[in-house]
């Protein structure tokens, strides 16, 4: 390397001009490089790959792992809370017309066809168009046609008592469509019972030793009942007619494990439970196959806040997993968002104009399937419809 700089003699800077010397060390610099550039760049891609593969590579791919465990983790918890979004923005809940209108019973019909006599829970048939009422203290199941004041009684009806052909204070009723058939909660006689919609003659017993106060019926035809007296809520399967304990069944409590004088029940689509757990001011979820269930409204004790229920009763879910509730106690409507701790009032006791007192006893919920909202008044001896606000 020392033979390229014999030309420049350093030691002598009288001779050289220092602008020279420094031009010309520049260029025996570029010739010098210039010349081993090969060298230098096998050199620099050395080094360049190197430095991906021990440092950029690593933190990508950690980077990556991250996300995708993230993303996973999201997924299984939503999965796992049969819902899309964790969050839903105040601008997102639906609304109902501030005023219902009474369908049935009241004050607004004078003919003994359309009075109602403590009405409990109700269900939707939208493909006949109809209503039917568990109408407790007349001991029947009372079928309306949408936008008819007349009612047929379609069970019971032969004063109360325990024969197959009578009923005795029912509290709920689903439509098993697989048999065409009504399944009853039958309250004082302690039994389910089955009335088929084709011959009103054609009664069974389903079940019997069960205070049954609450019913529901998932894809499948399973039956789950709301076992009230004894804090549970149990499955019937109808092909074996076998019977599971899927909720409670550790007695009367507070506990995970537990139920308090229980209400009204729903099912949704992947088979999880969802209790009013009336005495516990809460709404309990049971996933599939769960020891323990899981508090999704209230549970902070008795009162009228965004966060507690009182004496909650009828409840609804919907596919996104909010929760509508008849909070009886507070006389009001909730809506409770999936995975939130507060809910929202719907509706409130008080409306204006024409029914300035919206409902005195809301019971029970149910929706047809344009969305309008059923509550019945047990109370007030009637059944109210909200239709929902597309505005």
């Amino acid at each position: 390397m020392r033979e390229n700089w014999v030309d420049i003699n350093v030691t002598s800077p009288g001779n050289v001009n220092s602008n020279s010397i420094s031009n010309n060390r520049l260029k025996i610099l570029y010739k010098w490089f210039w010349e081993r550039r090969t060298r230098w760049l096998i050199l620099f891609g050395i080094v360049l790959t190197f430095f991906l593969t021990s440092i950029i590579v690593p933190i990508t791919i950690f980077v990556t792992k991250k996300s995708t465990t993230l993303q996973t983790t999201a997924t299984s918890t939503t999965q796992a809370a049969s819902t899309v979004s964790t969050s839903i923005q105040v601008s997102n809940i639906p609304k109902w017309k501030g005023n219902g209108i009474t369908i049935v019973g009241g004050n607004e019909y004078n003919s003994s066809s359309n009075r109602l006599f403590h009405p409990m829970g109700l269900c939707i048939d939208d493909d006949r168009k109809s209503i039917y009422i568990a109408d407790m203290s007349s001991h029947h199941i009372v079928e309306y046609k949408f936008n008819e004041t007349q009612g047929e009684v379609v069970a019971g009806g032969n004063q109360p008592g325990s024969r197959l052909d009578q009923l005795n204070v029912p509290k709920d009723v689903v439509i098993d469509k697989k048999h065409d058939s009504l399944i009853i909660c039958d309250y004082a006689n302690a039994r389910v019972v089955r009335w088929s919609r084709q011959n009103q003659s054609h009664q069974e017993l389903i079940l019997s030793d069960v205070r049954c106060h609450g019913l529901a019926i998932d894809c499948d035809g399973n039956l789950y009942i709301c076992d009230s007296g004894r804090s549970k809520v149990i499955r019937w399967k109808q092909e074996n007619r076998n019977v599971t304990v899927v909720v409670g069944g550790h007695g009367y409590g507070k506990d995970l494990n537990q139920l308090a004088s229980p209400s009204y029940i729903f099912v949704d689509g992947n088979s999880s439970v969802f209790v009013s757990d009336t005495n516990n001011n809460r709404i309990m979820k049971w996933s599939q196959n769960s020891e323990v269930g899981i508090v999704v409204a209230g549970g902070c004790g008795q009162g009228d806040n965004l966060t507690q229920l009182f004496g909650p009763m009828g409840i609804f879910v919907d596919d996104l997993g909010n929760m509508y509730i008849a909070d009886s106690g507070n006389t009001r409507i909730m809506y409770w968002a999936a995975n939130t701790k507060e809910g929202s009032v719907l509706i409130n006791q008080y409306g204006n104009g024409e029914y300035p007192i919206q409902f005195t006893d809301p019971n029970y919920i149910s929706f047809d399937s344009k969305n309008n909202l059923y509550v019945s008044d047990t109370a007030a001896q009637r059944v109210r419809k909200f239709k929902i606000d597309r505005n």
